[in-house]
């Protein structure tokens, strides 16, 4: 009250001291903001010519609608509450000018006591705070800017800012405009103030595209969710989107409001007329809300806000994925992609960053006035590969791992296939026959070290800190065949064998196979369905095959033709042996066939049949298109088999291409270290 009589005091005597002329603008500024917004500036910039020695004047910021301007842009709760508002003076000031400590005043009350001030209602007129500057001789002309930070909290909208040079129960006011209504409130003196208001826009969030990040278990589909927020009306989109073609798509579904859409399509290309060079991975999305087929849509289905479509893949089975991501991205290859339309057809949406996704195109150009409008962002997805729960080898799933009935299961693997595993918990049972730790399931190395486990010749994979991690491909065993009353498969190795797994590929029916007499204390299991002959050579004892040439077993045939297809080896350790297969019969066509392991982590084993003899050329290219490595060499009909040691070459993803004779052809890899 004492601070509030003092300057009324020195209202008072500058006001009738120095009644004379003076010319007053105040500029408030205008802008655009966005919700949630903080540290917002907004400068008054106050001009003035004083034809006087001293003058006070008090100036009053208000909103023309300050029920939601409280609320919404400045969070001010009642009269006289400035929290969250900031008053700073900034600006070259003259000596003689200098801010008298803003006030914050009582509500306005008229003479009646009603709130309001001379016929403005509080509907109308909002206080939030006062300031006032004095000026002396010799300089009564010049130039201020006052600044307001305030952080934004209220919906998208426009606001204005205003003045009243009043002071709100005081027996003073400065000159003002006829906008504003005169008082009887004490003398003034006689001028000019002009008010430019300002209009603060809160502008809606910009729209936003994303896709989730999930995470599934190997060889699981996986689904991800495209959801928008704050869109525009739209009228339809077309969206085009990257994913790793280590990954199948398999579908795309509208959702929620899209759903609802009356034309929803997909391709798995960025465009129709790219022929067979359509490039993998790519997938273009297209959608429109209505049709000119004379049915009109609710309302609602302009408006969708939340998740719009639903986009499976299927992830590889191979477990040297896990704890890996493949990215879901969205991609541009000219201005049209990943733009939505405006309800009408007349506007579209662009990404807010376009100008720096094509830096080569003028995407925003519109030249009759209806250029595109860079306002939507986007974000990526990742599909991941988790691990199941680590069960290494407890493969029956029954809490006791490394026992005879693991074994058994395992064998019946190789001879019935992998659907001898549980269909719900397979991927936990593939896991668990990495028992040797070298990052390849289900190989014949795991049924040797399985077996050592049993037998007590070896320590399970983390007991005591060791057992397990074996190094595979270190050794090559040499396949090969004699023709006569029967077939003999033979082989050479430097090292002993602990156990062999064969699949042919036959027609007609064949003979069961019969180990030899070089093979003593070994077991051979087999079985034929539909031309596919799986035959296993073992031992439960942990016996094994002599370093050296032998003949493993004898095969009855006929006139049928016989393929060797896959081939595993392990030694007596349960390291996993490289296969340098030889023919069994003479292939019909030349094929190249993929790689195996793949992916691999250390080396890998690339086959290819010739038919002929013929001089062939592997090369192998990385994902640039530079050559790491090229073999080359001239061979007799049958199966190649190169061997390719990767030790020296990065993590990624690797092409080999053959060339034999006439015949061309490629294939991928993955090599993951």
């Amino acid at each position: 009250m004492v601070r509030r009589a003092l300057c009324l005091l020195l209202i008072i005597v500058f006001a009738c001291t120095a009644s004379a002329y003076a010319e007053w603008r105040v500029d408030f500024e205008s802008k655009s903001v966005k919700p949630n917004e903080t540290g917002v500036t907004v400068d008054l910039t106050a001009y003035w010519d004083l034809s006087m020695y001293a003058f006070l004047v008090p100036v009053i910021v208000r909103s023309i609608d300050p029920g939601s301007f409280w609320t919404g842009l400045l969070p001010i709760d009642s009269y006289g509450d400035t929290r969250g508002v900031t008053w700073n003076w900034s600006g070259s000031w003259p000596d003689m000018l200098q801010l008298v400590q803003p006030l914050v005043p009582e509500p306005p009350y008229n003479d009646e006591g009603d709130i309001g001030y001379d016929g403005i209602s509080p509907d109308h007129f909002g206080v939030l705070a006062l300031g006032m500057m004095k000026s002396t001789p010799p300089e009564p002309t010049g130039r201020a800017i006052l600044t307001i930070s305030f952080d934004v909290t209220g919906e998208p909208g426009q606001f204005e800012f205003d003045a009243a040079c009043i002071a709100p129960g005081w027996d003073v006011l400065c000159m003002i405009d006829d906008e504003f209504p005169n008082t009887d409130h004490g003398p003034r003196g006689t001028g000019e103030v002009t008010f430019n208001k300002g209009v603060i826009t809160i502008e809606p969030e910009d729209p936003v595209v994303c896709m989730d990040t999930t995470s599934v278990l190997p060889g699981r589909n996986a689904t991800i969710r495209l959801s928008i927020t704050n869109p525009p009306e739209m009228g339809g989109f077309d969206f085009l989107i990257a994913y790793d073609p280590t990954m199948a798509f398999l579908d795309a579904v509208p959702i929620g409001v899209l759903a609802d859409w009356e034309y929803f399509t997909y391709r798995k290309s960025y465009q129709d007329n790219c022929g067979g060079g359509c490039p993998t991975g790519v997938l273009r999305l297209i959608g429109l809300a209505d049709m000119p087929d004379g049915v009109t849509p609710d309302e609602a289905v302009y408006h969708p806000e939340g998740p719009i479509i639903e986009l499976t893949f299927a992830t590889p089975e191979s477990f040297n994925y896990i704890g890996q991501c493949f990215p879901i991205s969205w991609t541009w290859y000219d201005c049209g992609d990943n733009t939505i339309s405006s309800r009408t057809g007349d506007t579209l949406f662009m990404a807010s960053e376009i100008a720096d996704i094509l830096p080569g195109e003028d995407c925003l150009a519109g030249d009759k006035g209806y250029a595109p409008i860079p306002l939507i962002d986007f974000c990526n997805g990742l599909i991941c590969i988790i691990p199941p729960e680590d069960d290494r080898g407890d493969l029956n799933l029954n809490g006791i791992p490394n026992e005879i009935a693991d074994a058994v299961l395992f064998s019946n693997y190789f001879i019935y296939g992998p659907g001898v595993w549980d269909p719900v918990f397979f991927e936990n049972q593939i896991l668990a026959t990495d028992i040797n730790d070298d990052g390849i399931p289900q190989t014949i190395a795991d049924l040797v070290y399985l077996i050592r486990i049993i037998t007590g010749d070896a320590i399970a994979y983390g007991e005591s800190g060791e057992g397990g991690k074996t190094a595979p491909f270190a050794d090559a065993v040499d396949i090969g065949w004699e023709i006569g009353e029967d077939m003999v498969v033979s082989l050479h190795s430097p090292v002993s064998i602990g156990g062999a797994a064969f699949i042919f590929r036959h027609t007609g029916e064949i003979g069961t196979p019969i180990l030899t007499d070089e093979t003593a204390g070994m077991t051979l299991r087999s079985s034929d369905v539909n031309g596919e002959l799986r035959v296993l050579v073992f031992s439960m004892e942990h016996h094994t095959i002599p370093a050296g040439t032998h003949d493993l077993f004898t095969l009855p045939l006929d006139d049928q033709t016989i393929e060797l297809i896959e081939i595993q080896f392990s030694d007596a350790d349960g390291n996993l042996l490289a296969a340098n297969m030889d023919k069994i019969a003479p292939p019909q066509a030349f094929e190249l066939l993929q790689n195996y392991p793949n992916p691999f982590n250390a080396g890998t084993v690339i086959s290819f049949a010739l038919p002929v003899a013929s001089d062939w050329s592997m090369s192998i290219y990385n994902i640039a298109g530079q050559m790491v490595k090229e073999f080359k060499g001239h061979n007799e009909a049958g199966m190649v088999n190169l061997h390719w040691d990767a030790a020296n070459v990065a993590s990624g993803i690797y092409f080999y291409k053959l060339v034999a004779g006439d015949f061309t052809d490629n294939k991928k890899m993955t090599l993951m270290k």
